[in-house]
């Protein structure tokens, strides 16, 4: 099958949230098998949604090289916004040198270079071999990774972690504290909201943001902040009827509702919890910019509240914090604990649901001169450079694994939008670069 077909047929088969990566996964078996490469699944269920990775093993000799690439995808959101492929997200575009569709930068594109760059290798003449793996689960706590690992399917050795780099060798990316708040609340929150144009003394009030990734805030408009900054401005004795935004932790919230009802003397302290809560979260972001980390973009660790939610008996929020590996364990655990004994004082409870910390490999190292060695080649204006996401990097190198994270597209107003989208020229340096790095690291 020809790279672009494949590409098509990838991108088709849906494996965002809820769907799972079984169909992507059964299509590059078939693939991978007409290669002529043994392949092994390994399933699971998670959440109710049926999973799997995928190892594909070219030859049976020793494994020096982890080629690692998760194949789920965010939500496609609203299909009217993906324009460019026809207002369906799953049928990949292709127009001038640039492939239109969920996945193609983030990141399912990538293991194909891989799986095609592995066809290419005479791997009859290499003493030692690589292991191509696809996970499940990068956009849920890298569960698909933990799995590999701990299934002791793949042991400690070089490894390239398929993200959008922009064909740059990332040799370090923030950590991430997914964290959330549950605040109990009386039976004087409405279990529905009241319709707007009601007859009463309760408002509504919707509140607009910007989407963007929560590793970059600044280049979004939190519109659950610009909520919880106009709360500020009323009383603490007001009635909050319904409090809606965001939709997970990792995302900055595009919309935000507030119901409430000023004329009503509440004995509820759900107003002042929710602004004494808010003001931790404030203080926290004027601390973390006294810690920068030029080499970071943000320079500085970041906390975001990407969802909230009301519930018949309580409110949640879910938030992220991220920060790099200068940052040291004590102090990290300090702001931790700031937010959950402000959580404490009011009533509510604050629980750190996942934590993946920050990877940082050195860039002397042998396997990372190897990288910009045989990047520079297909790259010349090729980069060591940092993120400030959290990939499987954090996972694998926290087993012993020396990671180098890189893949063709670009991540920044790309990846997580209607408008992804990679360079087909850019999938060709990416195949060249895997193909020099396996004759390289196996010979």
């Amino acid at each position: 099958m020809e790279f672009i077909d494949a590409a098509k047929a990838l991108i088709a088969a849906d494996s965002s949230p809820g769907q799972g990566t079984v169909e992507a996964i059964r299509f590059l078996q078939q693939l991978a098998t007409s290669f002529g490469f043994r392949t092994t699944i390994q399933e699971d269920v998670s959440g109710g949604t049926a999973q799997a990775n995928i190892f594909i093993e070219p030859s049976h000799a020793a494994k020096k090289l982890l080629l690692e690439t998760h194949l789920d995808t965010t939500s496609p959101g609203a299909f009217a916004l993906w324009s460019k492929t026809g207002y369906n997200p799953f049928q990949a575009s292709i127009r001038g040198d640039e492939i239109y569709g969920l996945g193609a930068a983030d990141v399912k594109l990538d293991f194909l270079c891989k799986l095609y760059a592995a066809r290419r290798v005479n791997w009859s003449a290499m003493s030692s071999s690589a292991v191509l793996l696809g996970t499940y689960g990068e956009e849920e706590q890298m569960q698909g990774a933990l799995r590999a690992i701990r299934s002791r399917a793949v042991t400690p050795c070089f490894a390239l972690i398929g993200e959008p780099t922009d064909l740059h060798l990332v040799y370090s990316g923030k950590g991430i504290t997914h964290l959330e708040i549950v605040i109990p609340h009386q039976s004087e929150m409405s279990d529905e909201w009241t319709d707007e144009g009601s007859i009463g003394t309760t408002q509504n009030k919707v509140f607009h943001g910007k989407a963007a990734h929560s590793s970059t805030p600044e280049m979004g408009e939190n519109a659950v902040e610009k909520m919880f900054e106009f709360l500020n401005q009323l009383p603490d004795s007001i009635d909050i009827l319904g409090v809606d935004g965001g939709l997970t932790f990792n995302t900055i919230p595009t919309q935000a509702s507030l119901e409430f009802d000023l004329s009503a003397q509440s004995a509820s302290r759900l107003a002042k919890q929710i602004k004494t809560i808010y003001g931790t979260i404030k203080k926290l972001e004027d601390t973390f910019k006294q810690y920068p980390n030029t080499s970071f973009d943000p320079p500085y660790p970041t906390i975001n509240i990407g969802m909230i939610r009301h519930h018949p008996d309580h409110i949640k929020m879910a938030g992220a914090v991220r920060w790099s590996t200068h940052i040291q364990e004590e102090l990290y655990s300090k702001w931790i604990e700031e937010l959950v004994s402000t959580c404490k004082n009011v009533g509510a409870i604050c629980r750190v649901i996942d934590v993946k910390r920050p990877f940082l490999t050195e860039t002397e190292r042998v396997f990372a001169r190897m990288c910009k060695e045989e990047a520079l080649k297909i790259h010349p204006q090729v980069m060591f450079k940092t993120q400030p996401v959290t990939n499987e990097a954090n996972v694998f190198s926290r087993f012993g694994f020396e990671c180098i994270v890189f893949g063709p597209g670009k991540r920044q107003n790309n990846a997580h939008t209607p408008e992804e989208h990679v360079s087909l020229r850019d999938l060709a340096k990416a195949e060249d670069f895997y193909f020099h790095m396996m004759n390289r690291v196996c010979i």
